[in-house]
This record gives structure tokens, sequence and C-alpha cells, in this order.
């Protein structure tokens, strides 16, 4: 039955080349039609992109008009090198979403009344708060919907990021679950799916969807090609690299690393380096601060890279250092164990769910101050106990392994026909 699952994909964000979370789509879409027989309804803006990439899969466009796509290149613009507010953010693009959303209507309604698919998947936009109006049609079809994430707040102890982040703005999140077939889409999905465990339970409280209709699936994999067999035994005396890949905003806190670093003994700090990966406003500021510290020899800004010119740099690290405050689903996170890099996060958001006490450290985000002082303490454990980094990197591995890209989608197609056969005993 897999192989012939008919599935309509709606993935507004769907782009190989990009490191935000529509890579994180394209993933599903590429391994679901592995296995499944797969329409992809996306973006025409992914469609650059996808063309190299899609072979004789089935890939279909919708349109854009001119508002539109000038409105988008605006505030895009606006988020990656400003920065901005998050639900603010998604504010901003309900327009954008308004637009595609009816023409997905449009487009799909009747293919799925005449019964052209077995299940309707609509796997984004990432933010939990948007309506899909082709869930009014998907009487006789299983209507999905997620992985979904957000509502996490910020730590108590990171007001001064807060205020970077334009947290004060949090209450739009009010107007934006008020926007018209919201609640609607969620109560009439056959499944939610949800990336965290601070959103399920936040949207069980404000929606009350029935308990078997909303579950848990982080919505982060990892590709086969960032794994590594094992990771060799290395002694702390051939020099250790560590690594933070992420957008340079605030409250990723790559500053956190980098004074971190400052903090650690003499002795320590000859033998490591630190490499950044990734691009965002905070970058000057970065560089400033670390020049300021003393500290700028042992960084090595990378600047953004393409999700596949990555591997390399994790897999030739040693440890990986991401203290982000705030992280919903943090895939670096497992892409980072997968490598087997021992991980050091901050307690709060997705991240924590997917690093154990055996695959790394996580820090109570008590403070800022709290967290530097348990940052150098961790790196300087890791960098000296050559036997501790050796069975962490190794259980990273063995952990990452449930998150593999294969295995995730077998699971997924599990649920679709649970859902499907569920679907077809309530008609009958």
């Amino acid at each position: 039955m897999n192989e012939k699952l008919r599935v309509l994909l709606i993935m507004p964000n769907c782009n190989p080349d990009d490191m935000s979370s529509s890579e994180l789509f394209y993933r599903y879409f590429d391994e679901l039609s592995k296995k499944t027989d797969v329409t992809l309804a996306t973006h025409i803006r992914n469609k650059k992109s996808l063309e190299p990439v899609k072979g004789n899969r089935r890939i279909e466009y919708i349109e854009e008009s001119d508002f539109i796509t000038q409105y988008y290149k605006a505030i895009n613009f606006i988020t990656t090198f400003k920065g901005i507010n998050w639900p603010l953010f998604q504010l901003l693009s309900l327009p954008i979403h308004g637009e595609f959303n009816r023409k997905i209507y449009a487009r799909y309604k009747d293919a799925v009344l005449a019964g052209q698919y077995d299940v309707v998947h609509a796997a984004g936009p990432y933010p939990p708060r948007f309506p899909y109006k082709i869930v009014k049609v998907c009487k006789k079809t299983p209507f999905i919907l997620g992985p979904v994430n957000g509502g996490l707040p910020f730590p108590k102890g990171f007001k001064e990021v807060s205020i970077k982040e334009y947290a004060f703005l949090n209450f739009l999140r009010v107007f934006t679950g008020l926007v018209p077939g919201y609640k609607e889409t969620y109560r009439k999905a056959d499944m939610v799916l949800v990336g965290a465990t601070f959103a399920l339970q936040m949207l069980k409280k404000q929606l009350r969807i029935f308990e078997n209709n909303i579950m848990l699936f982080p919505e982060v994999g990892v590709a086969e090609e960032y794994f590594v067999p094992s990771k060799s035994r290395k002694n702390s005396s051939a020099g250790m690299k560590l690594l933070f890949v992420g957008r340079l905003v605030p409250y990723k806190s790559a500053d956190m690393v980098i004074e971190a670093l400052s903090k650690l003994p003499q002795r320590i700090l000859d033998n490591v380096t630190l490499n950044i990966i990734g691009d965002g406003p905070e970058r000057t500021n970065l560089e400033t601060y670390a020049r300021k510290i003393n500290i700028y020899h042992k960084l090595n800004f990378i600047g953004k890279l393409k999700p596949k010119e990555t591997i390399d740099y994790f897999k030739k690290a040693d440890i990986f250092c991401f203290p982000s405050i705030r992280e919903l689903g943090g895939a670096v996170v497992v892409e980072a164990m997968a490598a087997g890099l021992p991980c050091i996060i901050v307690n709060n958001g997705g991240i924590a769910e997917h690093v154990t006490e055996e695959t790394g450290f996580k820090i109570e985000p008590i403070s800022r101050e709290h967290v530097v002082k348990e940052l150098a303490n961790k790196i300087a454990l890791l960098t000296e106990d050559d036997e501790l980094r050796f069975k962490m990197s190794n259980k990273a591995i063995e952990r990452a392994r449930q998150y593999e890209w294969s295995q995730k989608i077998e699971s997924l197609i599990k649920i679709y026909n649970a859902v499907i056969s569920i679907k077809k005993q309530s008609k009958k």
C-alpha cells in the first residue's frame, strides 16, 4: 500500500538550498517521493532550486501576484538583515499565505472531492497559526497538518535578549490566532503533528483538540550523509575544533560561545578553535565583541553555507556549541549528533528534547552569566576528558539514528495509513 499511496503534499516553503525550515520541508518531499506517489504543491519562488533536482517527480508551482512577490521580498529583507519579532513576521506574512491558501483551494478542491488523493498533508508553513481552506473539502480524504511548532517564550533570565528580539510584540499572537479558518483547520484536521512538547500542550489548551487527533512528531530529521560510523578516539593534545551553526541573531547566542572561550584556562584556549557558520544582523557586533575581548584569533567566521556544504564542518569538528535560548526545532543539533559531536545546549525548547545526558550537556537558562560560565566549564571538561568525549560522541550517533530521514518517513507513512483506516471506518 505504501508504494501506491497518493499524497498531495502542500508546502509553501520547500527549498533544498535554504538553511531554514524550507530545506527541512524539502527533505520530507524528497523522502516521501521515494515511497509514495506524491504531488508537491509549493510557491513558484522555490522553482529555481527545485527544478535541478526535480527528476520525474510531480511538482506543481503556485503562481504569485506581482504585489505578493514584491511584498515577500520586502519582509524577507527585513527578516534577514534587520531582524524581526516572530509573531510580527507571522502577522506580516498573512497576505502571502492568504493568497497561497486561496489558490491551493481553487486548484485542488475538485481533485480532492473526486478522491484523487489518499491523503492531503499540509506540511507548512512553519508557524502554527495559518489556516488551510482545503480542509473544507477533505470529507472523505484525510487531512493532516504539520509538524507545526511555536509559542515558546524567552527564559526569564534573558530579558535583554528578548528586548532585542522585540518580544514586547508577542501580544500579536492574539491577532494571528483570530485569523478566519485558523481554529477550523485544526479542529477539522484528522491529525495534527506537533514538533515540540511545549507547542503540543499550548495547542491542546487553546484549541481543545481531541487527544487522538494530535500527536508529538518532531519536525527535524537528518540525512544519511551526516552520519559517521563512529567518532574515532582523538587525544585532546591534537587540537579541539568547536562548531556553531545558525543565523547570527540575538537569541541564537553565538556571543555566549565567544565569551565562554575567553573564560577558558590558557592551556585549554591554546588548543581550541571555533568555527561559526551562518550570517545575519549580529555578525558585525560579534566580530567587534570578539576583538574587544581578545578572542578573535580563535574564531573563523565561515558565513552562510548551503546545507550540504556544512557536512564536512560537522564531521571535522569535535564539540558542538549551540546555546540558543529559544529554539523550536533545532535540526542542526541532530545533524551534529549524527556526526558524532557531543552537544552543549541551553535547556529550553525543542533542542532540549533531542539531547540527553549521554549525548551532551543541557545548561539551565538561569541567566546569561550562568550560561557563559557553564559553557566554559563544559567545553573545558570535554576537551580534557578524551574518554567522556568519545563515549558521548558515539551515544550521539546512536541517538541521531531515530531521526534519520528514511526511518522518519516510514513513521509518517504509518501515520498516513492509520488515519486513512480510521477515516474509512468513520464513513461506514
